[in-house]
């Protein structure tokens, strides 16, 4: 294997696996630049004799002109890297049919620690909440609302890219000030969270319907609001899903919402933290709403099924498609320790194309051509690795 155990003598900082499947995500989802971290730093390893001259370790002035720098595990990984975008300029286009729509004034961050206080500071509402819960369903465990974790023992998990979804990267966020002409291109909107609803807002939503849209609200969105559910209704292909008010516990503890450091945590506080921090069963309630809308939509409108363990994108291409297929699984890593391979975390992913039919398919990080049975691919991706998958296609 090119990257070996990955062992060298400084382990700060995250894996080069977990570095590598970051860029990954990022180039497939349309990046056209990156810039990592303190890349002098990391892309080249440190000579014996440099470690105590912090100046030459950040330049490498080197001895002769036919030195080389040599490059660190992380350096390996961002050489091949860069050598497959190279090689595969036409990444295509990310293909994310599906836009959340929050409110230009919703303050939601997605960070630990200020779950879910708009702007990170304000009380929050049901409605931060349920975004919180509606992304803990596309990205599992992306949030940590129920994953206890003490601080110093947490590694790489919970970082971001980290969370495997059964839906793939298909979700686009937009917000409530996108334009029409911004609006048009996604065959689903869904709006999410406290919303203002104004009269400019749903006269967007409404000329969306009208050219074929189709418009997920939750029920607290339209509660008292009959005129202007009708109206929408009558635009276009409209569904509800989520909470209606009698489904609430009275009171409602938002103490329980909040995602709290456990720095130092004895076993018996950690307990009661999980306790505390457990879903409730209008909770419960909410997220199996959101698991059925999210299926069916995945059924209705992702032209290709990907099966396994996986995180999976898909990318359109003049003449077909690109799946990045990226297993999360069998890299641990704690701050200033080695990474730690299990690779018996390998996954199987199977990609089926249900509407249409695979002229071939080529894997792009290792240039080999793909059997493809029935129209279906089948192949392994190892622990902490990334495969992509060309499809050159006929009828989709």
């Amino acid at each position: 294997e090119l990257f070996g155990a990955e062992r060298y003598h400084w382990n700060g900082g995250h894996s080069p696996s977990s570095l590598m499947r970051l860029w990954y995500m990022a180039w497939l989802g349309g990046v056209d630049v990156l810039q990592p971290e303190a890349a002098q730093l990391t892309f080249f390893a440190w000579q014996p004799e440099q470690k105590d001259n912090y100046v030459e370790k950040l330049i490498f002035v080197p001895k002769d002109r036919d030195q080389r720098a040599v490059l660190s595990p992380i350096g390996k990984r961002a050489q091949a890297f860069l050598a497959v975008t190279e090689r595969h300029p036409d990444r295509g286009i990310p293909f994310t049919p599906f836009a959340v729509v929050l409110d230009q004034y919703a303050g939601f961050g997605g960070q630990e620690l200020t779950l879910p206080r708009p702007w990170g500071l304000l009380e929050p509402m049901l409605g931060d909440r349920e975004i919180c819960l509606f992304w803990d369903v596309i990205f599992p465990g992306s949030l940590g609302l129920e994953t206890i974790i003490p601080q110093d023992d947490r590694g790489e998990q919970n970082c971001v890219g980290q969370g495997t979804s059964p839906f793939g990267d298909t979700f686009d966020v937009l917000t409530t000030t996108a334009a029409p002409a911004v609006l048009r291109p996604y065959p689903v909107l869904i709006l999410l969270g406290e919303q203002e609803l104004s009269p400019a807002l749903v006269q967007r939503l409404e000329d969306y319907l009208r050219q074929g849209g189709h418009l997920c609200l939750t029920y607290a969105h339209v509660e008292n609001r009959g005129p202007e559910l009708e109206r929408l209704r009558r635009a276009g292909r409209v569904e509800l899903f989520g909470l209606r008010r009698s489904d609430l516990e009275e009171p409602l503890d938002k103490t329980r919402w909040y995602t709290g450091a456990c720095w130092g945590f004895s076993d018996e506080r950690l307990e009661k933290e999980r306790t505390r921090r457990a879903l409730r069963p209008y909770e419960v309630s909410f997220q199996a709403e959101v698991a059925r809308l999210a299926t069916r939509l995945a059924d209705e409108y992702l032209p290709i099924r990907v099966e396994g363990c996986v995180e999976f994108s898909l990318n359109r291409t003049v003449s077909g498609w690109v799946v990045g297929l990226i297993n999360h699984q069998g890299v641990g890593k704690r701050a200033i320790e080695p990474a730690v391979l299990d690779a018996s975390k390998k996954q199987t992913a199977r990609i089926t194309a249900p509407h249409g039919e695979w002229k071939e398919a080529m894997e792009w990080t290792r240039d080999r051509r793909l059997d493809v049975r029935a129209g279906t691919v089948q192949l392994e991706v190892p622990a902490g690795e990334v495969r992509i998958v060309e499809f050159q296609t006929t009828s989709l």
